[in-house]
């Protein structure tokens, strides 16, 4: 324990660094401001503000010192020598020889996270009032300006009502109320718990921290896209960014008290440790989050210089005390607007030593030293929560070419796309590495990969679609880089589209745009000597070309499948169908060729379209049968993972219903023996929400839990009805206690399904919802023989 007299304040601390969960003991007896008395309409208000005065010197917060609910506080702490009469939750009080009735009436906020209360008062019980006479006393009550209140009583039994402002102007007031005989809230106080009045010239240190705590706040602007929702009803962003602002502000006030005893500089959610540590994870997912992770550090290392020059000067406190202290204070700030609830990137065995690596820039001896498989890094990327955890390793790579290169030689994908499709190639072209970009086309990256509508459009807010590494390097990157695209397949007529205003521009619209001296933003990589040239390559063909273009890419696709290249295929169909979106031959490829190529979004896109606009039976059919292929994949995969139920791709889902479906459907439109069999493999016990019992007759049953409902096959020629089944079979299953479902409804008959010698009957479940990713291995099991 350290101590030291200061002029202005006594403060006794023990050492804290960033990392350290205990907070130093904090004493101060004097400071630059304090509480001051806005509105004086009652006795009580001095001894109120020098109660104000005397707890300003402590280390309690505010909440718990006046009783606001949430945010940990357990106790409202003691107000004089008052009794605390309840808070929120309290319902009735007795005064003036007669009992009034309280109403917390709670007015919409955020789902469940900014909601503000309001308390009324009545003679009343509010059990006898209209919603109507509700709402009109609400009109005449205190604002709701806060999570909550505290009633006390003072020595006169006079009931009063302490609210702490929460929001905009009243945050950081302290709002009085004293009940009065007419059943209403009078005001009669009105405390600021901090300065009025800054009493400080232009030059003093305060308005230099007041600068630097700007900086610091939008520095964390970038950091709060990894951990929470940018928009939506809970409005997290904007939660977390007004904890902070509101917290910055009270490192120049109070900022003994923001790591007060058992909160040690946290939230709900973890302390500034816990956030540190998952920030850094969060930077290992590509090149801006790093960046922006650093920019974080550093200016945060700038604004505790700023903010302990202003101690040293405003509160006479000591070099060493003044950072100790600004660091608390900084590091409490920021840990109030940071929960990472929504974010836990797992990374796959050996990921966390190679981003690392990676990122520190060490040699290429010591990546080779890290053990990892590659294809799990493509793979579990696909699980995270994180929309940033989905960007490929490879993008932190991209400006060492060197490790860019044994990465690809090791298996690394150099087609991953993030979660809108923005693949490696398109990141060099952004930042115009051309060395990188032939190294990737050279492992078979694909030169017409383009942009989609993102899984989650609250976290992406773009307007821009459809974009390719030609555009990208129209807009940024030089010459030879653009030469390079171009030579290995990149397409010019290829469009990128706007949602506002609705357009569609090719490179070459891009670069007029990024090359026209009135712009706002200009492509230094290109010269006005290579314009003429660059314009050149660029054009794309006419019309007319466009046609004779279409019907080559289509033959080149199928002459690159019969030859099993399956990723050329792959891109030839891109390009055709860039021409002309509703080709159904083109489609109709592109749903088993995206499929055979694990584009698995782009395989469901067209089998979707073909689906709804398809007038040929066959060609339908088809697109049924490829929709199952790829949702019956899904759908293994997510039993074993954390993915969700579904596939959105492009702004739409697909795989709502399981693969057995689609499979009926092929079937039904066109008939064969490889569809029937591909439906019955569906009840197979190798999948865990299915199961078969064999009845003392010998009648074989499978059966297919889907939610609520069930598909049972039997051969056609048995007909035990399903009432009498399910009075001979019991249904376990095993995560849970080998648990019995429950029967508790009627068996209900939706659809039957003719497979020829087989029949599927679909019925309402009589237990309920099932489901065997929450429930386990279904398990089913004869009674007694029918």
């Amino acid at each position: 324990m350290l101590r030291c007299l200061l002029t202005l304040c006594l403060i006794v601390f023990s050492c804290h660094s960033l990392s350290s969960e205990k907070t130093p003991f904090v004493k101060v007896t004097s400071a630059w401001n304090k509480p001051s008395l806005i509105t004086d309409n009652d006795p009580a208000c001095q001894s109120l503000l020098e109660d104000a005065q005397s707890k300003f010197y402590s280390e309690i917060e505010w909440g718990a010192a006046y009783g606001v609910r949430g945010h940990g506080y357990a106790n409202t702490g003691e107000i004089l020598d008052w009794t605390i009469l309840g808070g929120y939750s309290l319902t009735s009080l007795h005064a003036y020889g007669k009992e009034f009735y309280l109403y917390d009436y709670l007015h919409n906020g955020c789902s469940g996270a900014c909601e503000r209360q309001q308390s009324l008062v009545s003679t009343s019980s509010f059990t006898e009032l209209t919603a109507k006479q509700i709402a009109a006393l609400a009109k005449n009550a205190p604002p709701a300006m806060s999570y909550g209140y505290t009633y006390a009583q003072s020595d006169t039994n006079i009931p009063y009502m302490f609210v702490l402002g929460h929001y905009d102007a009243d945050i950081g007031q302290l709002f009085v109320y004293r009940l009065s005989p007419s059943a209403t809230w009078t005001p009669a106080c009105e405390i600021n718990l901090t300065a009025t009045e800054v009493p400080f010239n232009k030059e003093h240190s305060y308005f230099s921290a007041m600068k630097s705590f700007d900086d610091l706040y939008q520095s964390t602007l970038a950091l709060s896209q990894g951990s929470g929702g940018s928009c939506g009803r809970m409005n997290t962003r904007w939660r977390w960014g007004n904890a902070i602002k509101h917290q910055l502000s009270l490192t120049l006030t109070r900022p003994w008290a923001m790591g007060g005893e058992g909160r040690e500089s946290k939230n709900s959610h973890g302390n500034y440790s816990k956030m540190i540590t998952d920030l850094e994870r969060w930077s290992l997912t590509g090149v801006a989050e790093q960046k922006a992770f650093n920019g974080y550090k550093h200016q945060l290392g700038l604004s505790i210089k700023s903010l302990s020059q202003f101690y040293q000067q405003a509160n006479h406190w000591h070099k060493q005390q003044s950072d100790e202290m600004a660091q608390l204070a900084l590091t409490s700030a920021i840990s109030a607007g940071f929960g990472f609830y929504m974010y836990n990137p797992e990374f796959s065995a050996g990921e966390l030593n190679l981003r690392n690596a990676i990122i520190s820039k060490q040699s290429l001896d010591t990546i080779k030293k890290i053990e990892f498989i590659a294809s799990d890094i493509d793979s579990i990327a696909k699980t995270y929560y994180s929309q940033e955890a989905q960007e490929s390793i490879l993008n932190l790579a991209i400006d060492q070419p060197e490790v860019l290169e044994y990465l690809l030689q090791q298996g690394v994908s150099p087609n991953h796309s993030n979660a809108f499709g923005k693949t490696p190639l398109m990141y060099t072209a952004q930042y115009n590495l051309l060395e990188s970009a032939k190294l990737l086309i050279q492992y078979g990256a694909n030169t017409v990969a383009n942009t989609t509508i993102p899984d989650d459009t609250c976290y992406y807010a773009l307007n821009t679609f459809k974009m390719t590494a030609l555009h990208y390097a129209a807009r940024y990157a030089s010459p030879d880089f653009i030469k390079l695209l171009i030579d290995n397949g990149a397409a010019t007529y290829m469009k990128a589209e706007s949602r506002s205003p609705m357009t569609e521009e090719t490179p070459l619209d891009w670069f007029y745009r990024y090359t026209d001296k009135a712009s706002a933003e200009i492509n230094s990589h290109i010269p006005q000597e290579s314009k003429l040239t660059v314009q050149q390559w660029l054009t794309p063909p006419s019309s007319q070309q466009l046609d004779k273009v279409e019907k080559d890419q289509i033959k080149s696709a199928i002459a690159a499948y019969q030859q099993g290249k399956v990723q050329d295929a792959y891109e030839y169909l891109i390009k055709a169908l860039s021409i002309n979106p509703k080709n159904e031959k083109a489609l109709s490829d592109m749903s088993l060729i995206a499929l055979k190529n694990n584009q698995f979004g782009h395989s469901l896109s067209a089998s979707n379209w073909l689906i709804d606009h398809s007038e040929n039976s066959k060609t339908v059919a088809n697109a049924w049968f490829n929709q199952g292929l790829v949702c019956e994949q899904h759908q293994v995969k997510m039993l074993n993972t954390d993915i969700r139920h579904n596939i959105l791709y492009d702004g739409q889902y697909y795989c709502a219903e399981p693969a057995i479906y689609s499979y009926i459907n092929a079937w039904m439109l066109t008939k064969s023996t490889a569809r029937k069999n591909k439906i019955i493999s569906q009840f197979d016990d190798g999948l865990m929400q299915t199961c078969s019992v064999v009845l003392a007759d010998n009648n074989h049953f499978r059966f297919y839990f889907q939610n609520r409902t069930i598909l049972i096959l039997r051969a056609k020629n048995n007909n035990t009805s399903p009432d009498v089944l399910f009075q001979n079979i019991t249904f376990n299953y095993n995560r849970i206690d080998n648990k019995s479902l429950d029967k508790n409804t009627s068996i209900e008959t939706i659809n039957t399904y003719d497979l020829d010698d087989y029949v599927i009957e679909e019925v309402n479940s009589p237990f309920g919802f099932f489901n065997a990713k929450y429930n386990g291995q279904l398990q089913c099991q004869t009674v007694s023989a029918v």
